[in-house]
């Protein structure tokens, strides 16, 4: 589960400072999907890397549990390393493929970068299961 408590963001703009999205609070359970759009400069992407352990919030806690928990608001670098590489799936806008690999290349390579053993076999499940 991800939790997000109190969490907030923002920008110095100009002479003053302007907040993205303040007292933000929900919760991310497993199996269950969640949309989030709004408006161009609201916060969509700002928020997605806090979740992603890519960026830290200026307040506020966000914690992952699964097995472990990972305090993403003041994990270490090597905490979010290892949080990113074995929980987080991040997918682009625009989307960057390998050139020279074959889109199952592309799909084993995370896996590869994370020494998962059943790399193939994993691969053309998830193909599958996309319908690709």
């Amino acid at each position: 589960m991800l939790a997000v408590t109190d969490l907030g963001h923002g920008f110095q703009d100009g002479t003053g400072f302007r907040w993205l999205f303040e007292n933000l609070s929900f919760n991310f359970h497993p199996g269950k999907s969640t949309n989030l759009w709004g408006p161009s400069g609201s916060g969509k992407t700002t928020l997605l890397n806090i979740l992603a352990g890519l960026q830290q919030p200026l307040r506020g806690r966000a914690t992952f549990t699964a097995g472990q928990q990972y305090e993403l608001h003041d994990a270490t670098e090597k905490q979010l390393l290892k949080y990113r590489r074995h929980h987080v799936g991040f997918i682009y806008q625009f989307f960057n493929l390998i050139p020279t690999l074959t889109v199952l290349e592309n799909v084993e390579l995370p896996l590869e970068l994370t020494a998962q053993t059943a790399r193939r076999p994993d691969a053309l499940t998830m193909l599958h299961e996309f319908n690709l």
